[in-house]
């Protein structure tokens, strides 16, 4: 479970209802990994069977080209 000022919190659900793939969130680590200071991350991934996301984030990921990753703040 995600913790209040532990750092920002990657969504991610195997349905794919958030815009997160396995290649952004990746990208993301290595990004924050590197950041002066480094900046901290943490998971969140909702049961398959949990409703969640589904808004216009994944149809636009898929549309845009590029990658994306759906975060957000505990």
């Amino acid at each position: 479970m995600p913790q209040i000022h532990q750092g920002i919190v990657i969504k991610m659900n195997a349905n794919q209802r958030y815009m997160t793939d396995s290649a952004s969130a990746a990208i993301l680590r290595v990004l924050a990994a590197n950041a002066s200071p480094p900046v901290p991350l943490q998971d969140f991934m909702i049961k398959q069977d949990g409703a969640c996301g589904s808004t216009i984030g994944p149809s636009i990921a898929s549309k845009a080209g590029i990658k994306t990753v759906d975060i957000g703040a505990p």
